[in-house]
């Protein structure tokens, strides 16, 4: 009998912690990984705070094979999930062209402005694979480090 592969998820956001918002996304990826067939070992909640998510990662990444994020990849200041796994890992952000005409297209069919910071979310990670993102802005992020894949998802429910 074959091992399964251990996953862990990691779901983040203050309104997580503070029970503003249920963490229905750290629910539905855990039963998503099982149904595939990985061991979900572990769950953790972060909030928006890059010391106390640069130690979830950390501690993940001795642990689990595959490492789902979910949240953090907005283009607000307190958005850190990118920032910091490319930290953690000594990866570059770059700006994903193809990305930014994404994000200025969803606000044009939205007939609203784009705000500056909205291209915040088109810097990921060099030599990432981009997971596109059709409901939202926020692409997500996909990672192959050695024998370790992390993957990176946008936090709102119907854009995860």
């Amino acid at each position: 009998m074959s091992e399964r592969v251990i996953a862990e998820v990691i779901a983040v956001g203050n309104e997580l912690l503070s029970g503003q918002t249920i963490n229905t996304n750290g629910a539905f990826l855990s039963g998503s990984l099982i149904h595939l067939g990985f061991d979900v070992r572990h769950q953790q909640v972060v909030g928006d705070d890059e010391v106390e998510l640069m130690r979830a990662f950390r501690q993940a990444a001795t642990r689990s094979s595959v490492i789902l994020f979910c949240g953090g990849l907005g283009p607000t200041e307190d958005d850190l999930t990118k920032e910091t796994v490319c930290r953690s890992l000594g990866l570059e952000l770059e700006e994903h062209p193809e990305v930014v005409e994404q994000i200025r297209s969803y606000y044009e069919k939205k007939g609203t402005e784009m705000p500056e910071n909205a291209l915040k979310q088109a810097m990921l990670p060099k030599g990432c694979t981009v997971l596109q993102n059709t409901m939202g802005t926020a692409p997500g992020i996909y990672i192959q480090q050695g024998k370790q894949a992390l993957v990176m998802l946008p936090g709102p429910p119907k854009e995860l």
